[in-house]
C-alpha cells in the first residue's frame, strides 16, 4: 500500500498549494462611454453680419471609472443651395466638477439659419459617445442656434493666372 499512498501525496499537496496561493486581483474594465447629464449654450442667437460671434457651450459629463478625456460641442447647418454641411465646433480636455466648457467661434458672414447642436465625449480609455440633435431633444436640452447674417455665398473669382516656367 505504500506506493499508492506516495502516488497520492504529490497530487494532493499540489492541489493544496494551488488553493492556498494568493489569487490575482481582477481588473476593473471600463467599457461604457461618458454620460451627458446637462447641456446648454449661450447666447442662443447671434448676428455675424459685422463680426465673428462666440457661443459658449457647457456640458456636464460623468464617466466611471476612467473619467472624461475630451468633450466636444458642434453646431451644424445643412446648406440647401450648395448641398454642403457647414460645421463649427470646439473641444476641451479640462472640466471642473464634471462641467466642461468651450467656445465655438462662428466667423463673420457665417450662413444664416438654424444651426443644430451636437455633443460628443470620449473617456480616458477611448469609449466615445455622440449626442445628435435628436438625442439632445429627447434629453430636454437645447439644440437650435439662430444665426442672422448677410452671408458671403459667392465663391472666389479668379481674375488672373500665371505660372513659371511656361514650357
Amino acid at each position: 500500500t505504500k506506493p499508492i499512498v506516495r502516488g497520492l501525496v504529490a497530487p494532493i499537496l499540489f492541489t493544496l498549494l494551488i488553493l492556498a496561493s494568493p489569487r490575482p486581483v481582477q481588473a476593473q474594465c471600463d467599457t461604457a462611454a461618458p454620460n451627458l447629464t446637462a447641456f446648454n449654450f449661450t447666447p442662443t442667437s447671434v448676428n455675424t453680419t459685422s463680426a465673428a460671434q462666440n457661443v459658449t457651450c457647457n456640458m456636464t459629463l460623468s464617466d466611471a471609472p476612467a473619467g472624461v478625456a475630451e468633450a466636444t460641442c458642434t453646431f451644424q447647418l445643412f446648406d440647401l443651395v450648395s448641398s454642403t454641411l457647414q460645421t463649427h465646433g470646439c473641444s476641451t480636455t479640462t472640466g471642473a466638477a464634471g462641467v466642461y466648457s468651450c467656445v465655438v467661434s462662428l466667423p463673420r458672414y457665417s450662413n444664416a439659419g438654424i444651426w443644430k447642436a451636437q455633443v460628443s465625449a470620449t473617456d480616458n480609455v477611448t469609449n466615445t459617445k455622440t449626442w445628435t440633435e435628436f438625442d439632445l431633444l429627447v434629453l430636454g436640452f437645447p439644440t437650435n442656434l439662430t444665426v442672422t447674417s448677410d452671408p458671403d455665398i459667392i465663391a472666389p473669382n479668379i481674375t488672373a493666372l500665371s505660372f513659371t516656367p511656361t514650357a
